[in-house]
Formats: C-alpha cells, structure tokens, sequence
C-alpha cells in the first residue's frame, strides 16, 4: 500500500483487545523512519520488543489496516481490561523492499497476571527514561495524565524526573511528562498544533512526540536559528526564527517563551511551561507546567468575534492571550493548508483563530513580555508593568501585610539596585480586606524583604548533573557578586516534600506568601521570565514620555485565589506542606523548596558559571565545560 498523508491523519490506536495488521512497503529510508515512529504508537506494549527484535536494516513506510473498529475514548481500556499482547514477525521476501507483520492478541484468561503486566510497564518506563535518549517514549498512559477534562487540568505541576535518578516516588507527585502535557495519547488527534520555544531538538521532540507527523499542520516558534535545519522538518511543519536583533533591531534579545496551543475539532489547549524541547530539560531538572483545555465558543459568542477587536463578552485571559499573540505578527500573519481528512479543503490559521474558544474558565491570569519600546495604552500590557496593574487590583487579606516576596529562577541578569526596588514594588502591589470581608482603597503594606532563591556551589555540585547542570543557571561572575545581593540569597530546595534538591532548578517561580503561616500564597507566577531587565522590562524616560523598554519574548501565568472559577468564593492557596485545616478547601501547589527559603550559612557560596571550582563533582568535572 502507498502511505500518503492521508493514511497519517487517519491512524486511531486501536484498543488493546482488538486485532489489526501491519503493511508495510519500503520507498525511502527517510520516509521509512517517519513511519517507523507512527509504528511505535500503534501498540506500546509490543513497542519495547520491537525495538529489541527487529532487524537493524529494516526500513518500510507502513499502512495500518484495522479488522475491527476501534475505540472512541482513550479511556475505554483501562490497565485490567486490556491483555497481553504478543508480537509475531514473518518474512514474506528477504529482500528489504517488502516486509508483512501480523500482530496478535493474546487474552487475559492465558495465564497473563497482575505481576506480570506490572513488570511490562515498569520496563515501558524503563525504556522511555533511557538517558541515551535514543529510544522512543513508551510509557503506559495514565488515565488522569489522558482525559481532555481532568481534574489536574488547569492547575500547576511539576514535570516528571527519569526514573533512572532513582529518587523516591515523591519527586514525581504531582507530576505530568511531555505527552501528558499535549494530549499525545487522546484518540482523538489535533488539527493544528502552535510550538513555541527558545531551544528545540527537534528528533527528540518526533520521537516522543511522533504524532505531530499527522497534524495537518505545526507551527514553530523558536529562539536560536541554529536548532532547525530544514531537512529535519516533516512537510507539515512550518517554523519561524524569532530574534529581536532581526525582527526589532533590539541587541541581546532572545525568545524565551515555552508554551503550545494545540487545536482540536473542538476545544484549543493551552500549555504555558518551562522546560526547553531537549531531552536534559525535561528528565533531570526541576521544570513546571500548567495545561488546561477551553471549548468553541457558542454561535452566538463567536458572531461577537470581528477580527482582533475584543468582544463586550471577552475574558481577560482572552484578551491577556490575543495581546501576547499578536507579538508573533513581525514574523507569522497566518498560514494556509490543505486538510487530508476534509477531502483537501483550504484550512486557514492566524492569531485571530485564537477568539473563536471560550476562554472565560480560565483560572489564570497571563504575564508575557515581548520586545519594543511600549508607551501609553501600551505601557502596562507586558512584563513586570503589567504584573503591577494586574495585582494592583487585587485585594489580598491581612495575611500577607507586610509579607515577604520570593524570586526564584536560572538566570541572573546585570541588576542594579533602583530596578530591583521598581521591580519589587510590582510584586508588592494590591489592595488589602478589613476582616477579610469589606472592600477597602487601602494598599497592602509594603513587602518587608525579597527572598531569592539561587542554588549554592555545593547544590549544583552534587545534583543529578553535576556541573554540568550549571550550564543552564548561567550566572556571571560579575553579575552574582554584586554586594546589595549577597543578603537576599537563599538555598535552592529540600528533600522534605517534593525530593527535588538533586534535580536543578530550570524552574521560574515569583510569589508572596504569609509571614504567619509561610505555607499560604497570596499568588504565583510560574514563569519564562528570569530576574532581568531584559526579560521583565525597565520603566523609561523616553522623549515622548515614560516608556517601558523589554528585549525579550516572554510568558507566564498568575495564579490568583479570585480566579478560582470552579467556587463561588476565592480559596485559599497552599503549598503542598501546608498542614490540612478540617473544613477549608485549598489549591496546593507542589513547590520543589521551602517556605520560608532557607538562608545561606557558613561556607555556602551562590553558583557562578565562568569560573573553575575547586572541589570536583561526581563525573571529575570541575567547570561545567569539564
């Protein structure tokens, strides 16, 4: 049989106790490796002898052709439904051109037990965490990580560590992988999917993610034009280098956003995370993520939508989304394909595709940066301005008068003492209750200290990596021995909830919490943005008036207790130590450090990245170049 992309957009996993056959015909080498990683998803359970028992020359681009319907939600097999399932392979030539595999269901009743399909995900995981990052992701999907409508949805998570680091369990709570994140395991499949990223590898990203070889049609926004080489790109991909210096004539600009917008038949998701697209990022650091899936609009809804105006129903975070968005129109006005599955009809998408979903369930708030000089109406709608209007609004209890706020991050930037003032007021803004209940214009105390978190010598030493993990908490020398810091910094995390001290932070978190009960957060960010003017962006006096100056692309998103939209009334915010309170329902957050951050003692020394290092890590390196 001919693959054609049609064949792509049509594939569905068939469920476990169905039957189906495999068809394979070689053409190409490089087609055979698209095709061959399509293969892997159609049985996971088969996938992990398959990459040990077929032939090394094997290459065939393949058809699958099912016997049996399958099924219409990845939620109708769960884990005691489905059976073993063994492979059996039959040459029908020897010749490398054609190639017939029959797969076969073996039933649960054969002898297949508990211990033994536990022992078939272990080795999945296994497989999937092999920090060669050769193989393809095999992990059985978990029902919670799978359903469109999750409870998790919409909340702040942590992402899986490999399994290889031998951590406690307690390092993954609360955690979600890369496929969890995009919905790569839903029957249903995306119609488009909007990549956004600084650093992209991009056979890494097709070998966890191989589906995106059938989405009609991907779009990439990255940071470093070095990491796409074109040959590299299936037909359906479409990317785009943004550099300020080229797209602003802005100097020492990256884009460091990291997020996806996947488009589904009906309903868009949002990813707002941290980790760049490299296999390093996402199992040996501490990184977060937030995901959560808005629908259409409703007819009448979507009649108010004209261009890129903001309809009289239209949320906040729609109109945080649409106004971040529109940014990416220096490089990208829209992007046109045909549909395989619509019989080749003309499909169309641009940043005004975005206001025809519903977005006002949305329990976040979205802080981006983009670059350029923004003044008037313009002047509050990016960076720590806009962090300011946002929690200026904001009424916050008594709890949090005259509380403490915590930077945490990767990158220290060249910080003066007058930014890191201006900087902090924005996250000391908001209003306070009087008994918690009655509204009042009164400003909430001033914040009394900021708290930065930045890993020591000795941490980034003995974590997962070594030195070598250093190279991603890029801090100059000149940078991080500026005298008015070396009082504001604490240590990077414990063992005592989440586990994660080993695993180095890549991690961007900004909050304010209680000085009475530490566990309490008046709000968080889970951000792109380190602690720079580049990234947060700097107040101006410019020659037509004040002016706010950002050399980034950036994006974030506020967690906010009034933006609870499944109460009728605000929760509370806890992080995951916080002690249960009989009768209070919380948001808990699953923070990688302690709160309060623990200060530097004795010998500790905050990391630098350009110098050598006296005590060597574990692999004899003493630098992170070696």
């Amino acid at each position: 049989a001919q693959l054609s992309r049609l064949s792509h957009a049509k594939l569905v996993v068939p469920r476990y106790e169905e039957g189906f056959k495999l068809i394979s015909v070689c053409t190409d080498d490089k087609t055979a490796d698209r095709v061959g990683q399509l293969y892997s998803l159609v049985n996971r359970a088969a996938r992990r002898d398959t990459a040990t028992s077929l032939p090394d020359d094997q290459s065939a681009t393949t058809t699958v052709v099912h016997e049996t319907s399958t099924s219409t939600s990845s939620n109708d097999y769960p884990d005691s439904d489905r059976g073993k399932i063994a492979q059996r392979r039959k040459a029908v030539s020897g010749s490398r051109k054609r190639q017939y595999i029959e797969i076969e269901n073996v039933s649960a009743s054969q002898g297949v037990n508990k211990k033994e399909r536990s022992s078939d995900k272990v080795s999945a995981q296994d497989v999937k965490e092999d920090l060669s990052y050769s193989t393809i992701a095999t992990t059985t999907p978990s029902i919670t990580e799978t359903t469109p409508a999750a409870s998790s949805a919409g909340t702040f998570r942590l992402l899986k560590l490999s399994r290889k680091h031998g951590l406690p369990p307690s390092a993954n709570e609360m955690s979600v992988d890369l496929r969890g994140m995009v919905r790569a395991d839903d029957i249903v499949q995306p119609e488009w999917v909007i990549i956004a990223n600084y650093m992209i590898n991009i056979p890494w990203l097709l070998q966890q993610w191989p589906e995106l070889h059938a989405v009609p049609k991907v779009l990439i926004f990255h940071g470093r034009s070095d990491d796409i080489i074109p040959s590299q790109l299936p037909e359906n991909f479409q990317s785009f280098c943004m550099e300020p210096e080229k797209t602003h004539r802005i100097r020492y600009g990256v884009f460091h956003t990291k997020s996806f917008l996947i488009g589904f038949a009906t309903e868009i998701r949002v990813v707002v995370h941290t980790a760049n697209l490299i296999p390093g990022d996402f199992w040996n650091k501490s990184q977060g993520s937030w995901e959560m899936d808005f629908p259409l609009k409703q007819q009448q809804q979507s009649k108010q939508v004209i261009g890129n105006e903001r309809s009289p129903n239209c949320s906040d975070f729609e109109e945080d989304l649409m106004t971040y968005m529109a940014t990416y129109k220096v490089r990208w006005r829209g992007s046109s394909w045909r549909d395989p599955v619509n019989n080749d009809k003309i499909r169309q998408l641009s940043v005004d595709s975005l206001r025809r979903y519903d977005y006002s369930k949305a329990n976040v708030r979205l802080i981006g940066s983009a670059p350029g000089w923004h003044r008037g109406n313009q002047l509050h709608l990016f960076g720590h301005a806009k962090l300011r209007s946002i929690l200026g609004d904001e009424k916050f209890s008594s709890d949090f008068d005259e509380s403490n706020v915590v930077a945490q991050f990767s990158s220290l930037g060249s910080l003066s003492q007058k930014w890191l003032a201006d900087f902090k007021k924005s996250m000391s803004a908001g209003k306070k209750t009087l008994n918690d209940c009655a509204d009042s214009k009164m400003n909430i105390s001033s914040v009394e200290k900021l708290q930065i978190i930045w890993p020591t010598v000795e941490e980034v030493r003995t974590s997962l990596e070594g030195y070598a993990a250093g190279g991603s908490i890029p801090g100059y020398e000149k940078n991080v021995i500026k005298p008015f810091l070396q009082g504001m910094f604490h240590k990077w995390a414990t063992d005592k909830v989440h586990n994660r001290r080993k695993a180095a932070p890549h991690i961007k978190t900004f909050l304010r919490y209680s000085k009475e009960n530490p566990q309490k957060l008046a709000w968080m960010l889970l951000t792109s943005h380190n602690l720079s003017k580049a990234a947060w962006g700097e107040f101006q006096n410019g020659r037509s008036g004040l002016q706010f100056f950002i050399r980034h692309w950036e994006l974030g998103v506020l967690f906010l207790p009034s933006l609870n939209k499944r109460s009728t009334s605000p929760k509370n915010m806890v992080t995951t130590a916080a002690n249960p309170t009989k009768g209070e329902i919380s948001i808990k957050f699953p923070l990688p450090y302690s709160l309060p951050p623990i200060r530097y003692e004795g010998n500790d020394k905050p990391w630098i990245w350009d110098i050598q290092h006296i005590v060597p890590d574990n692999w004899g390196r003493r630098s992170i170049q070696g």
